[in-house]
């Protein structure tokens, strides 16, 4: 399935991190269906809760966040892939057009590495860790994570960035990220409560993207969802779960800069959003402006059991919950605080499905059991997916 020069390295070998270099993905949607399948039933979940598997709309070439890690040799530097050995230590794959990438963003890492070597980027290849591209095949954001940010890091940032806006005219930005910690956390930072220090070279200060029909403006550093393809359709799919309940409040947990909040705040009466991220949610309020809708509110806040018993109210005339976590459990007592609060509906996306059993079990103890679970196949290529589980008392 490769063509020339997609997926391998200079010297022809294949990469071995995914498997969209050699399969198809029409076959890759039908097995993926299935292995949900197997796996729902392994974890006992009630077959007729489980719907079919949403497909990508973009098959491949869908990752709007992508990445190449430095490696410097007696050779200078180059860009690549990163890869885990047997011993979970990283080496390089130095691979630039990936089928799960935009061909832009190949481009992008084709430039910038022929360009780092030359005698001006001296001091930004010495600070540099990672060169990270946001967006789609059309506009694509640049930022450099780098050790430092000073004058001669900044001067040769300036320089490579003239280069790539005038040889790439979907460069629109480019950034400088100051990363002080270990070197493998490559965009934002480990605290999202704190500011990054980032400095912007030139270009627009924010990101766009159209969801279901509405404008959403953003940070480089915020998160967002790899594959913008597939986000209306999760956004149509939670209004169709959570429509004809009666309940008046939403509240939308780890709720980015507004995705969800704002999508469906039409249907309700008053939304609030909280996520630990204070980017994230001065991006929110930004757009509930821009978008004109006041009865949308939200907060800066850890969401933690202890957190969320204070947020979280029994609402007149009844809530429903959205959660939307990060890659990892939700913290203890989150669960528990929202089911106290006796929603009339929940939705739980698992981004890493592996956390499923555990967090199922303890929605059980609170009461609450899945009744409809719609897996999203939002990392094609790769052996992830993300489900989107509808849960009632």
């Amino acid at each position: 399935m490769r063509a020339q020069g997609e997926c391998e390295d200079p010297r022809g070998r294949p990469c071995t991190l995914c498997h969209a270099g050699r399969w198809g993905y029409d076959d890759e949607r039908g097995a993926r269906e299935e292995a949900v399948r197997s796996f729902w039933g392994e974890i006992g979940g009630e077959p007729a809760a489980l719907r079919p598997l949403v497909p990508s709309p973009l098959g491949r070439r869908y990752r709007t966040v992508t990445k190449r890690k430095l490696f410097l040799s007696r050779k200078g530097g180059a860009l690549g892939l990163l890869a885990p050995d047997e011993e979970g230590e990283l080496h390089p794959i130095p691979v630039i057009d990936c089928a799960i990438e935009p061909e832009s963003h190949g481009a992008v890492y084709a430039l910038a590495g022929e360009l780092l070597k030359k005698p001006y980027a001296a001091a930004l290849l010495d600070a540099l860790r990672y060169v990270v591209v946001r967006g789609d095949g059309a506009e694509q954001m640049v930022i450099l994570n780098v050790r430092l940010i000073d004058a001669a890091v900044g001067q040769a940032a300036a320089t490579l960035s003239r280069t790539l806006a005038r040889s790439l005219p979907g460069v629109a930005a480019l950034f400088l990220y100051e990363d002080t910690t270990d070197g493998r956390y490559y965009l934002g930072t480990r605290n999202p409560r704190l500011r990054p220090a980032i400095r912007k070279i030139f270009g627009r200060d924010q990101l766009l993207e159209t969801i279901d029909g509405r404008r959403f403006l953003f940070p480089p550093l915020a998160f967002s969802q790899i594959n913008q393809s597939l986000v209306g359709a999760m956004v149509r799919e939670a209004r169709a779960l959570l429509s004809g309940t009666g309940a008046g409040h939403l509240d939308d947990l780890y709720c980015g800069y507004g995705v969800f909040a704002l999508c469906l705040a039409p249907e309700f009466r008053s939304v609030t959003g909280v996520d630990v991220s204070r980017m994230a949610v001065e991006a929110a309020r930004s757009n509930a402006v821009r978008q004109k809708t006041p009865h949308a509110g939200f907060l800066q806040a850890d969401l933690t059991g202890e957190s969320l018993s204070r947020i979280l109210k029994a609402r007149p005339g009844g809530s429903v919950v959205i959660l939307d976590p990060p890659r990892t459990a939700t913290a203890p007592g989150v669960i528990e605080a929202v089911a106290r609060t006796a929603p009339r509906r929940v939705l739980h996306l698992f981004c890493a499905v592996d956390l499923m059993r555990g967090e199922l079990e303890r929605w059980k103890g609170g009461g609450y059991t899945p009744v409809s679970v719609t897996p999203f196949d939002m990392f094609p290529g790769t052996d992830g997916v993300e489900v989107m589980a509808m849960l009632q008392r």
